[in-house]
Parts: structure tokens; C-alpha cells; sequence
């Protein structure tokens, strides 16, 4: 009786351990099954999941730069001075021309070309201004525009003392945008946008203040370009409080860019 006993023990015990190997092996395989699968890379799924990311296309007319926050106005690679008596100071990107003029004479502008925007063929330019003083004997006049390597350029020209804009094209003759816009009235104390396009397949430079349209003119420029902003008048001696912000250049004539009104202006002469 004591051998039959302990041979039920001994059978048991080999039912145990049999029956705590068989339990074991059952939970590793469901852990193992359990486990948490490797994340398909972000905007792949199913058959695309190993394929290398579609290229995103560029945005057409991108703005090709812009007066960088903090920029030093010294740096030759950034910006070329134009200096003839005032100063220039910066602040973001805002550009503060002020002082008093030194030399008599054209060809003496006070204000900034930027070497960093330059291109060829069609483009928008644009840049926000105010005029708290321009004053004593001479012209007053006040620059957006853009200038090829010959000296060739189509700016858009407003003129404090006559209160006027018009589009230009200067090389060694002066052409306007006939008649002139008048002024706001308010350029001394409120911020107003220039925006000067051209058309390089037309040959035409517009031009508008704000939402007003200024005029076109049918002037050549070719070869490649950079963008100035400045204050420029023929008298030592006159005081100038100028301010540009938001200088922006964009290659091409936009996604939908506005177009001049019918019956646009164009023409020759002189300045008024």
C-alpha cells in the first residue's frame, strides 16, 4: 500500500511539472505575439511604405529674399551703401535714412543697393516707405528701382515737393508714366507700398502705391539686376527724414499679379 502511495505521488509530481512547463510555453508565445509592431514611416502606408517620399514642388514666385531682421548694413556681400552726407540705420527691417546731404549735383543718393537681390528678366518689387522730411533747395526725390550693369533702370518716383508718383526709365534720357499720380497727402506720417513690376517679355514696367495704380511705360531692360532704395536730390544742404521697410523682391510677375487697369498710362518727358 505505501509502495502503490508513493508511486501516485511520484506520478503526480511528474503531472505538475509537465503541466507548469506546457503553461509557461504558452505565455511566452502570446507575449511574443502581443509585442507592439515597428511605426510605418509618417504619410506611408500599405504598398508605399518602403518607397522614398514624393518631392513636394516649388511654390512658383517665391519671394526671392528680403531685408533679413538683424542684418549688418557694412557687409559688402549684403548691401552696398549709397552715402553722401546722411546716415543709415537699421532695425529689423527697417531702414532709417536721415540727415543732411553734402555734395551738389546728381548722382549723390543717400540710401541702400542690395547685392543679395539681383536677377534677370521679369519681376515684382516691393517696399513700404515714409517721408517725415525732405526739405530745402533742391529736388526732392525718393527711389525704388532697379538698375542693370550699364546703368539702365525703371524705378517707381515719388516726389514729396510736388507730391506726385510716376514710373520711370532712365539711362541717358529721363521717361515717365504720364500723368502723374497725385500723393496721398499723409507720406510724412503713415506708412504707403511701392510695388514695381516688370514684364520682361513685354518690356513694360508698372507700377502702383498701395492699391492705386500709378501707369506704365515701354522701356527695355535687360541683363541682370539689382534693387536700390534711396533718397536722391541735386543740392548740398537739404535735410532728409526717410524710412523703407519690408523691402521684397520676387522673380516673375506672380501667380495671378495685378494687372494694369485698361487704358494705362505711358509716356516721355521731362521731370515736372
Amino acid at each position: 500500500m505505501e509502495k502503490n502511495t508513493r508511486t501516485v505521488m511520484i506520478l503526480l509530481g511528474i503531472c505538475v511539472i509537465m503541466l507548469a512547463f506546457i503553461l509557461g510555453f504558452v505565455m511566452v508565445r502570446m507575449s511574443g505575439s502581443s509585442k507592439t509592431p515597428e511605426p510605418i514611416a509618417q504619410g506611408a502606408t500599405g504598398a508605399d511604405a518602403g518607397a522614398a517620399p514624393a518631392i513636394a514642388p516649388a511654390a512658383p514666385d517665391a519671394p526671392l529674399a528680403e531685408v533679413p531682421a538683424g542684418a549688418k548694413l557694412q557687409d559688402p556681400a549684403s548691401w552696398v551703401p549709397q552715402i553722401s552726407g546722411c546716415k543709415i540705420e537699421q532695425t529689423g527691417s527697417k531702414l532709417h535714412i536721415f540727415g543732411e546731404t553734402d555734395a551738389d549735383g546728381w548722382g549723390h543718393d543717400n540710401g541702400l543697393a542690395s547685392s543679395k537681390i539681383s536677377l534677370e528678366g521679369s519681376f515684382v518689387a516691393s517696399v513700404d516707405f515714409m517721408v517725415p522730411q525732405f526739405s530745402g533747395p533742391g529736388n526732392t526725390l525718393v527711389y525704388l528701382r532697379a538698375k542693370n550693369s550699364n546703368g539702365r533702370q525703371v524705378a517707381i518716383l515719388y516726389q514729396p515737393r510736388s507730391g506726385s508718383y510716376q514710373v520711370q526709365g532712365w539711362n541717358d534720357t529721363n521717361q515717365f508714366s504720364q500723368p502723374p499720380l497725385r500723393k496721398f497727402g499723409d507720406e510724412d506720417a503713415t506708412f504707403h507700398r511701392m510695388k514695381l513690376q516688370y514684364d520682361d517679355a513685354t518690356k513694360v514696367a508698372s507700377g502702383w502705391v498701395d492699391d492705386r495704380f500709378i501707369g506704365t511705360l515701354n522701356y527695355s531692360l535687360d541683363g541682370t539686376l539689382t534693387f536700390e532704395v534711396v533718397a536722391n536730390t541735386d543740392k548740398k544742404g537739404m535735410q532728409i527724414d526717410l524710412v523703407f521697410d519690408h523691402l521684397t523682391v520676387t522673380k516673375g510677375t506672380g501667380n495671378g499679379a495685378a494687372v494694369p487697369p485698361t487704358g494705362a498710362r505711358a509716356g516721355t518727358g521731362n521731370l515736372p
